[in-house]
């Protein structure tokens, strides 16, 4: 189903009707166009969407349009690398597999009705494990909203306490948007988390990632996470447990800076983050 129109309202021209031999009424000029704007958050969020694979599922966000001559849309999206992982294994030597078919399901409220696309993925052109972020490329006819990927200067712009938004699946219930704070601006703790070895990206290079108070767990990876501009800055990787005394204590979630991703593609890629109209 396709996304729903601008809306622009116009008026009516109001003419003076009378006889030819009589003056007209002065001609009234008619009202400007009033364009429905959307807002940057409300625009990041319909960029958001649950992608459910054969071989799992996750969280993901586009961040690419670009319109091709038959008038479909190239698309890319970033998602976790863990959650396009056991998809990879399916992919042989020859770049081939029996099954590169996905669902994409956005939220209802932005279409009418809940509105899923289910398609093949062209290419999975990034795949970065030490980062855990991948993205991937899909064509399809219906027009829809990208994210703006957040720069170094803006991610490191953002104040204390100042919200930002988490965007994810939780499994079963779908797509929520939660909000809170940056918890730390990089993942080095004073001692290792409890349940996590340091073989995983995020101890292995905590200078890429953040940890953020919003709750997060099982479908939530690959999850945007946006600034009050509705800005991208990050993708929702993990939750660490920690604890003394073999007791859970609590958890936060760990996210990869996007700005990181920006930075790694964008020296490549000059159409990487490109949006067209």
């Amino acid at each position: 189903m396709k996304a729903a129109p601008i809306v622009v309202l116009s008026a009516l021209v109001l003419a003076g009707i009378g006889a030819t031999h009589l003056a007209q009424a002065p001609k009234q000029e008619p009202p400007a166009a009033v364009v429905q704007e959307v807002s940057p958050l409300e625009r990041a969020r319909q960029a958001s969407f649950d992608l459910d694979m054969p071989q799992g599922a996750g969280s993901a966000v586009l961040i690419s349009r670009i319109q091709l001559e038959d008038g479909t849309y190239l698309y890319r999206a970033l998602t976790a690398h863990h959650v396009i992982e056991e998809y990879l294994k399916d992919i042989d030597q020859n770049g081939e597999s029996a099954d590169l078919s996905a669902m994409l399901t956005f939220q209802p409220e932005f279409h009418g009705d809940q509105l899923q696309i289910n398609t093949v993925i062209d290419v999975i052109d990034w795949i970065v494990p030490n980062g855990d972020w991948a993205s991937f490329t899909f064509r399809d006819a219906t027009r829809l909203e990208c994210a703006e990927v957040a720069t170094r200067e803006e991610f490191e712009a953002i104040a204390a306490f100042e919200h930002i938004y988490f965007v994810a699946s939780f499994g079963p219930y779908g797509q929520q948007c939660r909000h809170g704070v940056i918890a730390t601006t990089h993942n080095a703790g004073t001692y290792p988390d409890a349940q996590l070895t340091s073989t995983l990206p995020w101890n292995q290079h905590p200078e890429d990632f953040f940890r953020f108070s919003m709750p997060i767990w099982y479908g939530d990876s690959g999850g945007p996470i946006f600034n009050k501009d509705g800005k991208l800055i990050g993708l929702g990787n993990a939750f660490t447990v920690g604890g003394q005394f073999n007791q859970q204590v609590t958890h936060s979630g760990v996210a990869i800076k996007a700005y990181k991703i920006r930075e790694a593609a964008a020296a490549v890629a000059e159409d990487f983050f490109k949006i067209e109209d």
